[in-house]
This record gives structure tokens, C-alpha cells and sequence, in this order.
């Protein structure tokens, strides 16, 4: 009978029944009077089993008897005591809802408007955005010069346009072969033109799908590290999160090398690292973990190790688990039984939640190393190649007699543009990695580098920042390095925005206490005290403290 609400069995009849009765959010047990019933409290309940959200049923505690009047509602229809929380539309049905206590116990708003002004601007304006396409095309034609992808044809362009100009010259002083060249006819190169579209369009399409791939695989990591970096920040405490933050934020850094050849000429005295990556992994490593990395035979692989075991540390270190949890008694009390629950509970579902992070980081890393170790069949680009060439290889001669001397500039816009489409395919198919530029190219600052290693500060910088952390000390301490030996709590400035909270003078406010409950949880409100919250129907439900 405690499953049932007597507040609605009960209403006299020819009074609409208020919907979805609900009691406060903040109410502490104790004697509940509803009308109609006579209740006998058998035992106290703890009051931990009601704030905790236990599902513990009532029935254990409380013992309710009809009156003579409720006997005889019997029929009516049964409806829930504490129907499930929600926002719900017009809970009482055209009767006025509960008003609002008078005066407000919330902290005090900001006046946003004058944060964001010119004078005040915020760390960051907005994310960086990639370089788009550019519609000046006067730009365009005039960057032409420049090109990365024409410098890298050029050879192949360079011998193309030659052997049209001796083409043309055999044609205009060797009689014989003007004469033969009349008869040669524009029909196989017509035949074949389709044929050689679709093989530079296949190639092209093949190498943007793994070009796209490999980009959403970049994307997952960069979530992947933010999100460890959320939870390694929320759970983990002391040297046991910056040592696993460090793991975290040099993991993007070492796979992309992993990922990388060793024959990039921008690397820094030949050494194994770029100098955006030596940048992204400055000031993490200490002399025990770099000589770990410098001997495994899988860096990526390491670290996910690594991660694991400083999780296996953090969640079996008994004075860790004392500090976060303070003594647990799982044979004593009820309270200390179902604190022992909630105990074990929470560090089964942040264990498990860390090693489904972890096993993640390894599928990335897989299927990155697929995409790197596997590429477009040799006999697919070879046969392009070779068809390519040959087919702009014999052009001019059927050309020749039609263009004259204009057979030069036209072959040269002709191999252009179908040598940039064969490259487009080479130089996306492995975005992990980086082309070769010879030395001369380099000296004039250009460097074929990777766009996700202009991510590889950030990511560091991300998992490495203190905030929300309010503690000045380590803020202080952190602006200068990156690891601190303070240690702190990622929700103190929760703790700072509810000090702000003005103490409200009426009667039954509830205010926040120290464990972050609100109502008779507070010890402030008085032994012995009471709080009513009226309903729309003038039942008070009292609650007492005892």
C-alpha cells in the first residue's frame, strides 16, 4: 500500500485530482502526513538511502493504515506515490502551481555584455579554420609559377614539351617525315581518350577515400585525447593524473611518427622527429618513461601500456582510494553499506570507462598503420603511368601537321593538366606521411608539410591546461610548467560558485551544504527543525529532523 498515492485515492469527490504529485527535489525523510491515512514510522530512514537516490522501497520503513474515510475510496483507481522525475506540462490541471519562495538563493549573474568587449578579450577568439579554396582566379593564374604539385611534374612536363618542339622541327626540315605524319590519324588517341579518364579518375577517387579515411581517423584521436584528458582530469588525482596526462597529450605526437617515413629532408639534423613534434613532446617525458620509448619495438603501442598501468596504480593504491573516498565499511551500518556500494560501483564503471579509452587509442592506431602499409596496387599506378605517357608521348605527332609551331604550347597545357591529376592521387594516398623536397626547394621555406601536425601543439596544450581548476598555486605553477606537484580538484570552482549564493532569511530554504545536498542535509538549519512545502491543494508534507 505504500506503492500507492493516498493524496490521489483519497480526494473528495467533485474536485478535479492534481497529476503527477511530485515532492521536492530536497525533501529529507521523516513523518510524511498525508490525509486520510495514519502513518507509524517503524524505524527511522537513513538519510542517506533517500538523497543517494536508493530505490529501496519505503514499505521498509513505513507502515501505512487507512482511515474510515480513505476505506471506502478503495475502488478508485491507484496511482503512484513518487511517479518518475521530469519537466512536465500543467502537473496540477488547471489548478495553480506551488508559488515560488519569496527572495532568491542562487548566486548573483554576470553582466555578459561586459565581459565581451574589445577591452576584455577572451584566451581565444574562435577555432582555427582550415585554408579554403580561393575564388580570386587572378591569384590563382598568378601562383601558378609556384605550385608544389607543378614543381613536382616538372621533369616529366619539362621532357614532354621538348620532344613536341623536336617533333615540330622534324616535321618542318625533314620532308619524309612531314610526309608521314599527314597520314597519321587523330582517331586512336580519340578511342583512348576515355579509357585513360578513367583510369586517372579511379586512381584520384581511390587515394581521396584513404586520404579521407586517414583525416576522420586524426579527428577520432583528437576526440579520443580530449575526452581522456576530461576523465583523466575528473578521476585520477595527485602524480597519478599528470603522469597519465603526459601518456596522453605525447601519444599524437608518436604515432604520427610512428606513421611517418624516415626519408623527410625537413627533419632536424636527420634525427627521428620533426620539429613540431619534438615541440609537442618537450617537457613531458621524464628519464624513466624516454628510456622505456627509446627501446620498445611499437611507441603507440607502449603508451597505450603505459596508461594502463598507471590506471592499474591509481585504482589499486589504497591511500589514493582513501583519499578520494575516505574510510569504507562495507559490514557496518546501512549507511556504510550503501556507501560501500556507491564506492564500488563508481570505480567499476571508471575502470571499465578507462580501458574502453585505451583499447580505442589501439584501434586507431591500427587502422592508421593499415592505411600506411597498404597502398594502391603497384600495377594499378604503373599501368597508368605508362599508359599516360604514351599516350602523351605520341600526341604531337598527330598535332603537328594541324598546330604547327602552337603544338608546344598546347602539349604543355595538355601534360599539365593530366600529370597534376596523376599526382593529386600520389600525394594524397599516404597523408600521414610527407614528399621528399630536395634541398634548393627548401631553402626558399618551402616544406611540403603535413596540415594535422599544426594540431599537435594544441592537442598538447588541451590536455595539459588546469582549468576549471581554481586553486591559484597551481595555476601559477602551471603557466610556467607543464606538470604540477599540487594537487587539486577539477570541481572547486562548483565549490566557489555556490559560496557566492546569498544566505536567504526565510523560513525552509534550503541551502547548500558541504557534501552538496540541500535541505535538512544542512546543519545550519537547527537541530530539531521542520520544513513545509506546500502542494496546490494545502497539504503540507512535513518533513522533521531527528
Amino acid at each position: 500500500r505504500c506503492c500507492q498515492d493516498p493524496c490521489i485515492t483519497n480526494f473528495p469527490a467533485g474536485e478535479p485530482r492534481p497529476q503527477n504529485l511530485v515532492p521536492p527535489a530536497h525533501a529529507t525523510p521523516g513523518p510524511v502526513h498525508l490525509p486520510g491515512k495514519e502513518q507509524i514510522l517503524t524505524r527511522p530512514m537513513p538519510h542517506s538511502l533517500v538523497a543517494g537516490g536508493s530505490t529501496m522501497k519505503m514499505e521498509e520503513y513505513v507502515e501505512f493504515h487507512d482511515s474510515p474515510k480513505a476505506a471506502a475510496d478503495d475502488s478508485q483507481e491507484s496511482r503512484p506515490l513518487f511517479p518518475p522525475m521530469g519537466i512536465r506540462e500543467e502537473p496540477w490541471r488547471g489548478r495553480s502551481a506551488p508559488s515560488a519562495p519569496e527572495g532568491r538563493n542562487v548566486p548573483p549573474v554576470v553582466e555578459f555584455t561586459a565581459w565581451d568587449s574589445p577591452e576584455n578579450p577572451p584566451h581565444y577568439y574562435s577555432t582555427s579554420h582550415a585554408q579554403r579554396y580561393s575564388s580570386d582566379w587572378l591569384r590563382n593564374l598568378w601562383s601558378w609559377p609556384g605550385s608544389r604539385t607543378l614543381y613536382r611534374i616538372r621533369f616529366h612536363l619539362f621532357v614532354n614539351i621538348v620532344w613536341a618542339l623536336v617533333v615540330w622541327g622534324m616535321f618542318n626540315y625533314i620532308p619524309a617525315f612531314a610526309t608521314a605524319s599527314k597520314s597519321f590519324s587523330t582517331l586512336p588517341h580519340s578511342l583512348t581518350a576515355g579509357a585513360l579518364s578513367l583510369l586517372l579518375v579511379f586512381r584520384t577517387n581511390s587515394a581521396y577515400e584513404r586520404f579521407w579515411e586517414s583525416r576522420k581517423l586524426w579527428g577520432a584521436l583528437v576526440n579520443l585525447t580530449r575526452e581522456c584528458a576530461r576523465f583523466g582530469h575528473t578521476v585520477l588525482t595527485g602524480l597519478d593524473r599528470d603522469h597519465y596526462l603526459v601518456m596522453v597529450a605525447a601519444f599524437p605526437s608518436m604515432m604520427l611518427q610512428h606513421l611517418q617515413g624516415k626519408e623527410n629532408a625537413y627533419r632536424p639534423d636527420k634525427g627521428t622527429f620533426s620539429e613540431k613534434q619534438r615541440a609537442a613532446l618537450a617537457g613531458l617525458f621524464g628519464e624513466a618513461d624516454i628510456k622505456i620509448l627509446w627501446a620498445c619495438r611499437h611507441r603507440p603501442f607502449m603508451l597505450t601500456k603505459m596508461m594502463s598501468g598507471i590506471v592499474s596504480k591509481a585504482f589499486t593504491d589504497k591511500e589514493v582510494l582513501n583519499k578520494r573516498f575516505g574510510g569504507v565499511n562495507p559490514c557496518g551500518t546501512p549507511e556504510e553499506r550503501f556507501h560501500a556500494m556507491v564506492v564500488q560501483s563508481q570505480l567499476t564503471a571508471e575502470r571499465t570507462h578507462f580501458e574502453v579509452l585505451t583499447k580505442e587509442f589501439s584501434a586507431i592506431y591500427g587502422a592508421c598503420e593499415r592505411i600506411t602499409k597498404s597502398a594502391v596496387p603497384a600495377s594499378y599506378s604503373r599501368h597508368t603511368s605508362r599508359f599516360l605517357s604514351l599516350w602523351c608521348f605520341t600526341l604531337p605527332l598527330v598535332l603537328v601537321k594541324v598546330e604547327g609551331l602552337a603544338v608546344v604550347p598546347v602539349m604543355a597545357i595538355i601534360c599539365w593538366a593530366l600529370f597534376v591529376i596523376e599526382e593529386v592521387g600520389h600525394a594524397i594516398e599516404d597523408p600521414f606521411n610527407t614528399h621528399t623536397m630536395d634541398a634548393q626547394w627548401l631553402q626558399h621555406g618551402r616544406e611540403d608539410q603535413l596540415m594535422i601536425e599544426a594540431s599537435l601543439m594544441v592537442l598538447k596544450l588541451d590536455v595539459m591546461e588546469r582549468l576549471p581548476a581554481t586553486d591559484p598555486r597551481v595555476l601559477e605553477e602551471t603557466n610556467t610548467e607543464l606538470l604540477t606537484s599540487l594537487d587539486y580538484h577539477i570541481g572547486d570552482f562548483h565549490s566557489e560558485w555556490k559560496r557566492a549564493a546569498p544566505v536567504s532569511e526565510m523560513r525552509g530554504a534550503s541551502q547548500p551544504s558541504e557534501n552538496g545536498h540541500m535541505g535538512a542535509h544542512n546543519l545550519e538549519a537547527g537541530i530539531g527543525g521542520h520544513l513545509a512545502y506546500p502542494d496546490a491543494n494545502n497539504l503540507n508534507v512535513v518533513v522533521s529532523k531527528e
